[in-house]
């Protein structure tokens, strides 16, 4: 990356000098941290709060723990209970008590930083060029991490800056994810500019995940407000589509604003279910009334719906085809 672009970006995000995270980001991350530290506990020398009887040596070789890092552990219910970016979180929080200064960066970063992401990397990402290969950690080093301002989060945890961490992540990663942690990032730090991220992504050269990097910053969109509407328009735009993004339709009982919209086709593009669920059969979600009210005044005004699932937009790229086939689109 040219470190004029990433020098200028950090001063104008507040983090040059003063080395830690944005206010918001910090206290996000903090009250996080917070509850996944109180859950680790170290068995040599007790409880990080008094006394457990759950984790006694006996709980450990019984296998009601579960291992994070050397000397660190979790109950295993309460492991259970985390989604896996938290299962994550807590193993960088147990790693970086027993590692010397570890700086986290790409997907890991990410996740410290509240950037989300579709997949977890198996192995925690620090900065680096070694280390023993079944610690747990994977050493990376690269010309954009290389450039890094390494920020302190909650819990002394050190970071590289959000901008690096998304490049990190998004040449980690296909171009759907990448899309996702992009349009994240954006979300994430209001203070980002499309632009600003737009020109760190085209500045990547001559390594690994550059041509995903420049992909990224051409389609990418600040309109996204999830994971799903940014998945649902990387299939459109596979497709050869052009939505347009929180399209406004005026209708007797108010005006409307839909996720995507393929205007010259008359059609509303909305995903339904959410990540984790069974993905819902084919039918409209007309749960409420309200949703029922909204959608019959939509179709009133011309408009036609085309439902897809969480499962459609990640994996199903021929349902996507299917669906919209059916209602003439393609």
């Amino acid at each position: 990356m040219d470190i004029s672009v990433e020098t200028a970006i950090i001063h104008r995000l507040g983090y040059a000098g003063k080395r830690t995270l944005g206010h918001n980001a910090f206290i996000n991350s903090m009250e996080k941290h917070e509850i996944l530290s109180n859950k680790i506990k170290n068995i040599k020398t007790g409880l990080s709060e008094g006394p457990d009887p759950q984790f006694s040596h006996g709980g450990q070789r019984g296998g009601d723990t579960v291992r994070l890092a050397q000397g660190q552990y979790m109950s295993a219910p309460e492991w259970a209970e985390l989604n896996p970016a938290d299962k994550h979180l807590a193993r960088i929080i147990a790693h970086a008590r027993v590692l010397r200064d570890p700086v986290f960066s790409h997907r890991s970063a990410a996740i410290i930083h509240g950037i989300q992401t579709l997949s977890i990397p198996d192995k925690l990402q620090v900065l680096g060029s070694g280390g023993a290969t079944n610690s747990g950690l994977q050493y990376r080093q690269d010309e954009p991490s290389h450039r890094a301002t390494i920020l302190t989060g909650p819990g002394g945890l050190r970071v590289v800056d959000p901008v690096t961490a998304t490049i990190g992540s998004v040449r980690d990663t296909d171009f759907a994810e990448a899309m996702v942690i992009a349009e994240s990032a954006l979300r994430s730090f209001p203070e980002l500019t499309h632009s600003e991220l737009h020109d760190s992504l085209m500045a990547v050269r001559r390594s690994r995940g550059s041509k995903n990097a420049h992909r990224v910053a051409a389609a990418m969109s600040p309109l996204s407000t999830s994971p799903a509407e940014t998945l649902a328009r990387v299939a459109l735009l596979n497709l050869g589509l052009e939505p347009v993004q929180q399209y406004r339709i005026s209708t007797p009982l108010q005006t409307f604003r839909v996720g995507a919209a393929l205007v010259e086709h008359g059609v509303v593009v909305e995903v339904i279910g959410a990540p984790g669920h069974a993905p819902p059969q084919d039918v409209s979600p007309q749960d409420t009334p309200a949703q029922k009210a909204r959608e019959e005044a939509i179709r009133g005004e011309g408009w036609d719906f085309v439902y897809l699932t969480w499962a459609d937009v990640r994996y199903r790229p021929d349902a996507v085809e299917r669906k919209l086939r059916r209602k003439g689109v393609i």
